[in-house]
């Protein structure tokens, strides 16, 4: 299959050369919000019964949390019931519903390609301190089928840029959110937002980092065509390419 390249020059790329670059691993599981341990294989952490985001490894966890988690969570539930309130009003106007829980569920499908397009976006593979991790999130556009809002099959990636913090913070996150946001940093994680072109169907997600270090030593080199790769990989291309 020959394709345009992030350059502009046309590449050549095969399916067993995409799942190279993207390995399919299957989907994730949230680490606990505290202590950010990893369920075991084909296991989940309990849920907070609130905003139903945020996982625990146990009741220890989760208590020495919720000083530092409630401001987000509340935010998080009253998010949570505007949205419902918005679809209810679109239903009754007759127009169409872009719910930020599809924009979740993509997440959820596509974290592969979520995490080789953030490492990339973000920079991280020249090392931490050299990237833009800590001034920019991963912002991720999609495109949804109206005709079939609900559906994430029916999603593409459209683009994937790095967003500044400063500029999008409070504005567009809320403080709790932003504070979460730099809290995950601290710990590691690749902070990445996924919504529509209209804004009204965001979500954010922190993502686990792979390992920089294979890059800074010349191990491993970073993907020069990462968001086409990202995009055919999302668009469904290991069904067409052959």
């Amino acid at each position: 299959m020959v394709i345009m390249g992030n350059t502009g020059a046309p590449i050549v790329t095969s399916k067993e050369e995409l799942l190279q670059v993207i390995p399919r691993r299957g989907p994730i599981h949230r680490p606990c919000a505290k202590c950010q341990k990893s369920p075991e294989k084909g296991k989940t952490f309990m849920e907070c019964a609130q905003c139903k985001q945020s996982h625990y490894c146990g009741r220890e966890c989760q208590k020495a949390h919720w000083k530092e988690h409630k401001p987000l969570c509340l935010q998080r539930k009253a998010q949570q019931e505007g949205w419902a309130r918005a679809e209810e009003a679109a239903l009754k106007a007759g127009k169409i519903f872009y719910s930020p829980k599809t924009s979740q569920a993509w997440y959820r499908k596509n974290t592969d390609i979520v995490s080789h397009a953030t490492f990339h976006v973000l920079e991280l593979y020249k090392g931490p301190s050299a990237s833009l991790h800590r001034t920019h999130i991963a912002w991720f556009e999609l495109s949804f089928d109206k005709d079939k809002p609900k559906d994430v099959d029916a999603i593409s990636l459209h683009d994937v840029k790095a967003a500044p913090l400063d500029i999008i913070g409070e504005r567009i996150l809320g403080a709790a959110t932003v504070a979460h946001i730099k809290h995950g940093i601290e710990l590691g994680m690749m902070p990445c937002i996924m919504t529509n072109k209209e804004l009204n169907a965001m979500t954010m997600e922190m993502h686990q980092a792979p390992e920089w270090r294979l890059y800074t030593s010349g191990l491993k080199k970073p993907d020069e065509n990462w968001k086409i790769h990202c995009i055919l990989m999302a668009g469904g291309a290991l069904d067409k390419v052959v």
